[in-house]
């Protein structure tokens, strides 16, 4: 029994570690889309050369950095954090409304 608790721990690990070293690719790849973008940019407008690959590198990585980093976002529940610090601004934000707009003269509502 103690051995396949080993063999799952291992696994486990294995996969913690492959899940890091595909956000980090995430990572690169979001600095490589500054880096494109911002040198696109720079020979556009200073020599009037505009790299034609970098619009296309852009669209592909956004999209293989999505899934890369998704992992990664399941793993820690960032999103749903994400999630509920969104709503709390939001009870924050529509408090502070209804004191500034109270009910009796002005019907304040937010669309989300």
């Amino acid at each position: 029994m103690g051995s396949i608790a080993n063999v799952i721990a291992a696994a486990n690990r294995i996969i913690d570690n492959i899940i890091k070293y595909l956000a980090y690719l995430a990572a690169a790849l979001l600095v490589f889309i500054a880096f494109a973008i911002t040198c696109d940019v720079l020979l556009r407008y200073t020599f009037n050369y505009p790299l034609k690959w970098v619009f296309e590198a852009t669209e592909y990585s956004l999209l293989i950095m999505t899934f890369l980093a998704a992992t990664w976002v399941l793993k820690i529940d960032i999103y749903l954090h994400t999630y509920r610090h969104f709503f709390a601004l939001y009870s924050i934000v529509e408090e502070g409304l209804q004191l500034l707009f109270p009910s009796n003269s002005v019907s304040v509502n937010i669309a989300l």
